[in-house]
């Protein structure tokens, strides 16, 4: 009897070794299913922080360029650049016309006016550009001076304006009778 109790004890012993396996097999593939989880959830968040990370690369190196940019154009002599730089053609007058576009029916001194069209890159005699460029759009029609004398404007932006602050009225052809008599 004595064999079958060690046969049974063996029996036992391999069982529980079996038994042991099962367990320690199960645990490991319920670590691995975790551990996979894991991987995965980590793989979409390094796809996601790697997405993002993209996009702010992007987003830096534009802002560097902006910045160079505009430290590159501040540090810039307007002096050294040509007139085609800022317009098509040099005629003041023209450059005028789109200045004034540019303010929307905003009325300009003609002073200003002048300096914005000389950085601009229209020609204006240098002793004295700003009678100059005041004389030009005195002779054009397509100027007013709505408000105030020395302010100017388009008349496109003023339609229904009669005359211009400082205009002179015209003479009348006939004299007036005074008593009927002329």
């Amino acid at each position: 009897m004595m064999i079958s109790s060690n046969e049974d004890q063996m029996k036992g012993r391999m069982m529980n070794q079996y038994q042991l396996s099962d367990r320690l097999t199960e645990a490991a593939r319920e670590e691995l299913r975790q551990l996979e989880a894991r991987d995965q959830e980590l793989v979409a968040k390094i796809d996601g922080l790697e997405q993002e990370r993209s996009e702010l690369r992007k987003l830096i190196g534009a802002l560097r360029t902006l910045a160079t940019d505009t430290q590159d154009s501040l540090t810039r002599d307007l002096s050294n650049f040509k007139p085609s730089v800022f317009a098509e053609t040099d005629d003041p007058i023209e450059i005028a016309i789109n200045i004034l576009r540019e303010k929307r029916s905003e009325d300009v001194h003609y002073k200003r006016l002048s300096d914005e069209v000389i950085k601009r890159g229209g020609s204006l005699p240098k002793s004295d550009p700003w009678t100059h460029l005041n004389y030009l759009m005195n002779q054009d029609a397509r100027f007013t001076r709505p408000r105030r004398r020395g302010y100017y404007a388009l008349k496109e932006d003023y339609p229904n304006l009669k005359r211009s602050v400082g205009e002179r009225r015209r003479k009348r052809t006939t004299k007036p009778q005074i008593n009927g008599v002329n």
